[in-house]
Parts: C-alpha cells; structure tokens; sequence
C-alpha cells in the first residue's frame, strides 16, 4: 500500500515539475520577445503603452479624474484673479492659495492610516455624507445667516472689466 502510494505520489511530483517548467518557459518566452501580460506587443517587439485606455472603467476613471483636475485649476485661477482684482495684496494671495492647499496636507497623512485600519467603502461613504451636509450647512448659512464676509470693495477699486490697461 505504501509502495502504491509513493508512486502516485511521483506522478503528482512529475506532473508538478512538467507543469512548472511549461510555465517557467512561457514567462521565458514572453521576456524575451517583448509581450506584456496581455500578450500585446507592437510589430518591433515594444509593449503598448496605450493598452490600460482599452479598458473601459479605467479610461471613464481617467477622463474624470482630468476633467476634474481642470475644474479644480480654473477654481485656483479664479481665486487668485478675483482676490487680484479687488485690490487684494500679494499676502492675501497667497493666503488664498495657502488656504485650498491647506487641508490637504493636514489630512493627507491621517486620512491614509484610517483608510488602512477601517473598510474604505465605509470611509469613503462616510466622508462624502460629511462633504455633501458640510455643503449644505454652509448654503443654507450663506441663503439665511449673516452676510459679515459679503463687504464691498474699497472705493478706490474699480471692478475689472476683462482687460488690463
């Protein structure tokens, strides 16, 4: 019974080995004739470098991520450009810029470690519940509560008309 089972062992072993070297030459061959993990390669033997764009999810998720990108560049300009042109100094320019990028670096570090300790489906629900009350907090305060950040520009300003004279 133990000689029995000791040959069937051997042929699981060979078996193993067989399948093992089959796939040990396959990674060989795509090393070495260019091929990424996909099989696809260009006809001088380069990966293609444009592959993750045929996968739909990743595309949509990189065409939002951009357009994002350019909505959050325009809010920057726009920032810096109205606190320009109402007579604002250099300081509270760059009081303004320093007031987006703030949080960012506050809770970048902290917002990585919860999001390693606790399910980040849950995180990131949560955080967008908190977002979109903290929108609505701060739209039903500026619609109803007091207008003290609502002054007008000093008088020796005069609005901007689009060009620079």
């Amino acid at each position: 019974m133990t000689e029995l089972g000791s040959r069937s062992g051997q042929r699981v072993e060979e078996a193993d080995k067989r399948s093992l070297s089959r796939t040990i030459r396959i990674m060989r061959s795509r090393a070495t004739s260019g091929l990424d993990s996909a099989g696809s390669a260009h006809v001088d033997g380069t990966p293609d470098l444009w592959r993750p764009l045929h996968t739909p999810l990743f595309r949509n998720l990189l065409i939002a991520d951009a357009t994002s990108d350019i909505g959050t560049f325009m809010q920057t300009v726009g920032a810096a450009w109205l606190m320009v042109s109402l007579g604002a100094g250099p300081i509270y320019v760059a009081l303004t810029q320093t007031a987006s990028a703030l949080p960012f670096f506050v809770f970048a570090l902290p917002a990585g470690a919860i999001g390693d300790i606790v399910d980040r489906r849950r995180l990131i629900l949560y955080t967008e519940f908190w977002m979109v009350g903290v929108a609505m907090v701060l739209t039903r305060r500026d619609d109803h509560g007091p207008h003290v950040a609502k002054a007008a520009p000093p008088p020796d300003v005069r609005p901007f008309r689009g060009r620079c004279d």
